[in-house]
């Protein structure tokens, strides 16, 4: 599925998202996202089957910081095929699909979100798979079930 990082704080200074991750081949990156200014913030990292580890260190911004600095933050994951981002998988996401194909609508985020069957592409097929996996009985969506 894909990993999803969300914070919030009272402190309103622009904050970023440094994060580590190992991939099963045991690679190391590190990444950088800003969060925003508004005390809250949200990332997605995924498909979250192709990394071993995930470090992440959140941090406030700015040349002059008066706290507090006090944050909360969640990690969840969110399943492949959850194209408008409600955390469930049902029919609003193969129409999400199919408005985005054909009459372009709106990109998932992360992209990722909208290939249901992980061939790295977002067509048809894709809505296919759901409406199988919704109605059917079908295979889940591709990295879920781990």
């Amino acid at each position: 599925g894909i990993l999803v990082f969300t914070i919030d704080t009272a402190y309103s200074a622009p904050w970023s998202l440094s994060y580590i991750t190992v991939d099963t081949a045991g690679q190391q990156e590190f990444l950088n996202r800003e969060l925003g200014g508004s005390g809250e913030g949200k990332t997605y990292i995924g498909p979250f089957q192709e990394y071993e580890k995930v470090v992440f260190i959140p941090y406030a911004k700015g040349l002059s910081m008066n706290g507090p600095y006090g944050f909360t933050y969640s990690i969840y994951f969110r399943p492949i095929g959850d194209a408008d981002a409600s955390e469930f998988i049902d029919i609003d996401d193969a129409i999400w699909i199919i408005n985005y194909i054909f009459s372009g609508g709106p990109v998932s985020d992360p992209f990722v979100a909208m290939d249901a069957d992980c061939s790295g592409l977002v067509d048809i097929d894709d809505v296919v798979y759901l409406i199988q996996y919704i109605f059917s009985g079908g295979p889940q969506p591709c990295g879920e079930g781990f």
